[in-house]
């Protein structure tokens, strides 16, 4: 049982700085970075994040890219008339000394045409565009499993 419990102690501090890291770019941070992973033959995923600005002014996410893939999108998923849809959400604001989550069930980085698998345990750059930041790399963990 104490190997048990020594084994679990020792994943969850190597996985505590991966779930961590935080990107800063002027008034906005970027945390809880996630790529979804998916097996060889899927052409599609998603990516996830959480963005807050701590600035006065209101800034706006209006693309992103990756070298993993054709294109990316900001879409919106939601469900109306009992039925779940999804569709892109055009540029996103982030709200000053706000934040915005993109997660499972709502807004995300739809990641379209990949060109390669993306692994459980690697790491994948995408590069976000802002109005006012401007253009963020940030280094996504890709996980098999979403954290919420």
């Amino acid at each position: 049982m104490k190997q048990a419990f020594a084994a679990l102690a020792a994943a969850l501090a190597v996985a505590a700085p991966a779930a961590a890291q935080e990107v800063r770019a002027g008034d906005l941070t970027l945390s809880r970075l996630q790529l979804r992973a998916v097996p060889n033959g899927v052409p599609n995923t998603a990516a996830y994040l959480v963005i807050a600005n701590a600035g006065d002014r209101p800034d706006k996410l209006v693309g992103a890219a990756c070298a993993c893939a054709a294109r990316v999108e900001v879409h919106l998923s939601q469900v109306a008339n009992g039925r779940a849809m999804m569709a892109p959400a055009g540029d996103v604001e982030i709200p000053a000394h706000g934040e915005l989550a993109l997660k499972p069930g709502g807004y995300h980085l739809m990641i379209m045409g990949l060109k390669t698998p993306l692994k459980d345990g690697s790491t994948q750059e995408l590069q976000l565009k802002f109005q006012r930041a401007g253009t963020v790399t940030a280094a996504f963990p890709v996980r098999a499993r979403i954290e919420p």
